[in-house]
């Protein structure tokens, strides 16, 4: 049925950040199929306390002081002939027997690499399909949607197409839904600025839940294609893509080994992310055996 249709349409471009005719649909059943046994309340249940950059702070924590330098993009990669890698960052370069290469595709796009990518691996770094997306969060003078005896979550259709309580599990008398914009609606709100983002997701949730723009009082904003080390919100693989790709993002290029989402079986996901990186310490541990 028509509504049927809706809401199939609107389940897909939340869930990959694409509109439903540019996504595969072998990257959808395979994802389908990794979830299937998992209940729906083990799926996206955890967070972390805080804020999810409270993960990195604590690893850079971890590995000690100076370490980890923020605000340093790589701009270049070298394969000397003697082996190993050479990585430029800024004016400095740093020498390695390995560099695991976990940036997300369209940021390595702008790496300089010496030799050459292999051909297939490059295709992939080009080639990758991500989805477009932007979240706006805005704090509210009370929780009105609990007050209506709702959760705050719904679809619509207007330019927000979802929305979620964020402060479910928080205290206090105000609250936050999170706006969501994918797809073809995300490319719209990533060419606003982050106030007139906001301002859109305010009128639209007002559309939904009349009254609500006048209690609204902050808020924030992203749209990940619009931040130059993202370049998108994760991969969402197109049409073609999983055969083409999928194996060639999973081959080291010598001493380079590619990590994150992309690289992992649960792809779009920040677990996969974090798989990506145990899967990566294994593969140099086992070669450097």
């Amino acid at each position: 049925s028509p509504t049927a249709r809706w809401l199939a349409d609107a389940d897909i471009r939340n869930e990959y950040t694409v509109e439903p005719d540019r996504l595969s649909l072998l990257f959808h059943a395979y994802l389908y199929r990794r979830e299937e046994q998992q209940s729906e309340s083990g799926i996206e249940a955890f967070r972390i306390r805080g804020g999810s950059d409270r993960l990195p702070r604590a690893i850079a924590a971890e590995l000690g002081s100076g370490v980890v330098h923020t605000r340093a993009p790589v701009t270049a990669i070298d394969r000397p002939a003697g082996g190993g890698v050479r990585v430029t960052i800024g004016g400095d370069r740093v020498r390695a027997r390995w560099c695991v290469l976990a940036a997300p595709l369209p940021a390595v796009r702008a790496i300089a690499f010496t030799p050459a990518l292999p051909a297939g691996l490059a295709a992939a770094v080009q080639g990758v399909q991500y989805g477009v997306g932007a979240k706006e969060l805005i704090q509210y003078e009370r929780r009105f949607w609990r007050e209506a005896g709702r959760s705050g979550e719904l679809l619509t259709d207007g330019s927000v197409g979802a929305s979620w309580e964020a402060t479910d599990r928080q205290p206090g008398r105000r609250g936050i839904l999170i706006g969501y914009t994918a797809g073809d609606r995300g490319a719209a709100y990533t060419r606003l600025t982050e106030r007139g983002r906001l301002d859109a997701a305010t009128r639209s949730l007002d559309e939904a839940a009349p009254g609500s723009a006048a209690l609204a009082r902050a808020g924030a904003s992203v749209a990940w294609a619009a931040e130059p080390y993202n370049g998108g919100t994760y991969t969402a693989w197109k049409p073609g893509d999983m055969t083409r790709y999928w194996d060639v993002l999973r081959r080291p290029a010598g001493p380079i080994v590619l990590a994150g989402e992309h690289t992992s079986t649960y792809a779009s996901y920040m677990e996969g992310g974090a798989r990506s990186g145990r899967t990566a310490a294994r593969y140099i541990r086992r070669a450097d055996a």
